[in-house]
């Protein structure tokens, strides 16, 4: 059975032995690697730099709180350091 070359186009016969090659050559075998190479890299490039640029952001915002002003808000409240950080998160994460 003749199958088409992905690269180059040209008609190519299988052995019919082992899985169907998707190139006629081994030249066209390279050029598809570094092709699909360079498609992937463009993907994971811009997933990388998204993920840099959310750390920076993440980095240069201030924090609400020290740890201090909540050991402090806690006293106040007869509660433990823990006990607040609870109030905080629930206040953050509330039930649906």
């Amino acid at each position: 059975m003749l199958y088409r070359c992905e690269v180059c186009g040209k008609y190519y016969e299988h052995s019919g032995l082992g899985r169907r090659p998707k190139t006629c050559s081994p030249e066209c075998a390279h050029e598809r690697n570094i092709t699909r190479q360079r498609e992937y890299w463009m993907i994971y490039k811009d997933k990388i730099n998204s993920e840099r640029i959310q750390k920076k952001i993440k980095k240069k915002l201030p924090k609400e709180n020290t740890l201090a002003e909540i050991n402090e808000l806690a006293r106040e409240q007869n509660l433990t350091y823990g006990q607040m950080q609870g109030v905080f998160y629930c206040q953050e994460h509330p039930i649906r």
